[in-house]
């Protein structure tokens, strides 16, 4: 497999107990991270900067600050 030049945008639907944690693997390898979800409040927090899921998600807030991570409905 040959690695990528340039990172990649990624979307990710669904941002729960499995879609948030592959939504910030993505990110921490250098992609840029769409992540989906028709759940408005879950949408709120992700924007904000606040982890839902129990998974240790840690830098969240940052991740969406510098803006690799975008939340959307």
């Amino acid at each position: 497999m040959s690695e990528l030049t340039s990172p990649l945008t990624v979307l990710v639907v669904g941002q729960g107990n499995v879609g948030l944690p592959l939504a910030m693997r993505s990110v921490e390898v250098g992609h840029r991270v769409v992540g989906f979800d028709t759940d408005a409040r879950r949408i709120r927090r992700l924007g904000a900067g606040d982890s839902y899921v129990d998974d240790g998600v840690g830098q969240l807030g940052q991740r969406a600050r510098h803006g690799t991570l975008r939340a959307d409905q």
